[in-house]
């Protein structure tokens, strides 16, 4: 998570997941590909199905909802192309066509 590093919660054992391609010598994962803000409102939406209002959002919104593509979250991946959608205006319509090319 681009330099953080968040450890597993002691509910989430290691041995559910499948062999990994590196050595675990810690209990994380890490995940380059996403920062740690993205990654907070990923979990936040993970554990109370709702999008946060304001300004963490309309930050991050185009690279939460490639996480969600990434990750496999439909319900994530929904939320955010319907609040993506409401604030579609001309200034920032390239940058959202460019997020939605790079989702399935």
């Amino acid at each position: 998570m681009s330099g953080s590093r968040a450890p597993f919660p002691p509910c989430i054992s290691t041995d559910f997941f499948p062999p990994l391609r590196f050595p675990l010598r810690s209990r994380s994962i890490p995940l380059e590909s996403v920062s740690a803000d993205v990654f907070e409102e990923l979990l936040y939406f993970v554990y109370t199905d709702k999008l946060r209002r304001g300004d963490a959002f309309d930050a991050h919104g185009c690279d939460l909802l490639r996480a969600a593509d990434a990750f496999d979250l439909p319900g994530l991946r929904v939320a955010c192309e319907k609040r993506l959608a409401s604030a579609l205006s001309v200034g920032n319509v390239c940058a959202l066509l460019g997020a939605a090319r790079m989702c399935r």
